[in-house]
């Protein structure tokens, strides 16, 4: 557990949050079934998580948050696909990811009803199928954990997760000039350009340029899925609304310009989720 002191009050952050982005990852979303909604919280509340490396997110049906995913769309649209629950299982080991994976599920199994499993891995040092590195930007040490931490009511944090698929092929045709510029950074040192257009990536997303600014912890992995292939992206924040800013920005929502990354991939899923506090190993689902 992390702890901080934020505005007087002690927030508490799931562990899995601000560690190393680990080798693997196993992502898996549930709904819960038909008239299950105690019997759902009762399991979840009495989940013993102390031995699981693994981040968890509620929906809206089990939690007081506003976590709707709409009006985001500009010129291009946001998918939007919620859920009730969401697992970020996170290792070194795929075998134990699995295992542990199956194990939790199982405990489930009566009141929940699973809806998708991702595998992800972590690429090279930390970058994406395109091959440029991921997360550059993110925040480091008390200002990741303050970007994170949910000062409001609940505690924990917030987490937007999306499953992006890239058209790969389409993207390595274009010059590398042409591939520097939609992300906005060069590939061979990972330099942000200046001379960038303004539809950029790294342009459309500078988190120091909003009011506030938008600092999110970003946690992503590749995945490949037989001969489709892309990215989960997964950011962690203090509120949703820093996320929807971005997206609008991104989408043209904000001044009609897309952001570059739309010409070669798209999102597949949406969702916003509440990752509650976790004490002695188990979800505190009131918060704190």
């Amino acid at each position: 557990m992390v702890t901080d002191n934020i505005k007087g009050e002690i927030m508490n952050i799931q562990a899995g949050i601000l560690a190393d982005l680990p080798s693997y990852g196993l992502y898996a979303t549930f709904d819960i079934k038909a008239g299950q909604l105690e019997q759902a919280k009762r399991i979840l509340s009495q989940l013993s998580l102390a031995s699981f490396d693994v981040v968890v997110g509620l929906g809206a049906m089990l939690c007081e948050q506003n976590l709707s995913f709409d009006g985001m769309d500009g010129k291009v649209g946001v998918a939007s696909t919620p859920s009730d629950v969401w697992f970020w299982f996170r290792g070194d080991d795929p075998s134990k990811l699995h295992l542990d994976s199956q194990r939790l599920f199982s405990k489930l199994a009566d009141n929940f009803e699973n809806l998708t499993i991702t595998h992800a891995f972590k690429h090279q040092e930390g970058r994406d199928l395109s091959g440029y590195e991921d997360g550059t930007e993110n925040p480091h040490g008390a200002n990741a954990q303050k970007a994170v931490s949910n000062t409001h009511k609940g505690g924990g944090s917030f987490v937007a997760v999306q499953k992006w698929q890239h058209d790969l092929a389409f993207f390595k045709r274009q010059s590398q000039v042409q591939q520097d510029h939609t992300i906005g950074r060069r590939l061979s040192d990972n330099e942000e350009l200046e001379s960038a257009p303004s539809s950029a990536h790294v342009k459309r997303t500078a988190q120091e340029s909003y009011d506030p600014e938008g600092f999110m912890v970003r946690r992503s992995m590749p995945y490949q899925e037989g001969a489709s292939v892309g990215l989960m992206f997964v950011a962690f924040m203090h509120n949703p609304t820093v996320f929807k800013v971005m997206m609008q920005r991104m989408t043209g929502a904000e001044d009609g310009i897309v952001d570059g990354l739309f010409s070669f991939s798209r999102p597949l899923t949406g969702a916003f989720y509440w990752c509650p506090p976790i004490e002695s190993g188990l979800l505190r689902l009131e918060g704190k």
